[in-house]
């Protein structure tokens, strides 16, 4: 996969941290809309299904790239607390790497979780929260590798 080729390099750079952002929907109660939740363990269903067949150059006639998929019932029912759509096979080429991760989810919107839902995630309102809290994400990775250089200087 194309996306994990810089993971390789930064591997080959000397990086023993990979720090890993995305922006997910939440199934939890308990986030809202720009809640910043730190990622302890991932599902990784497209490695288990095989290739996204919506994977290439997207032709927008025949709909939007990433499509609502309202089938979160069986994930919440699970435990998952939030959606996202990247960092997985970032995180596994890391890990195959020997590299530590460590990654945040900006949480940019509620997951529909069933078909009678009338509220539906739009590409917009995605851009609008991430746009919002990405200054302090920002702010919020820049203390935590101000941090991890500092126990490094000090091990």
């Amino acid at each position: 996969m194309p996306v994990t080729f810089p993971v390789r390099v930064f591997k080959l750079l000397g990086v023993e941290t990979l720090i890993v952002t995305n922006a997910a929907g939440s199934l939890a109660d308990s986030y809202s809309c720009g809640d910043i939740m730190i990622i302890c363990d991932h599902i990784n269903f497209p490695g288990l299904a095989g290739l996204n067949p919506l994977n290439g150059p997207n032709d927008d006639k025949f709909g939007p790239r990433f499509p609502p998929m309202s089938e979160a019932r069986l994930l919440h029912r699970l435990g998952v607390d939030a959606v996202g759509m990247s960092t997985a096979p970032e995180v596994l080429v890391a890990s195959h790497c020997g590299m530590r991760v460590f990654g945040l989810s900006l949480i940019t919107n509620k997951v529909v979780k069933s078909y009678e839902d009338i509220e539906s995630v739009n590409h917009e309102a995605v851009l609008e929260v991430s746009e919002m809290r990405s200054e302090m994400l920002q702010v919020l990775v820049t203390e935590l590798i101000t941090r991890m250089d500092i126990n490094n200087n000090t091990a």
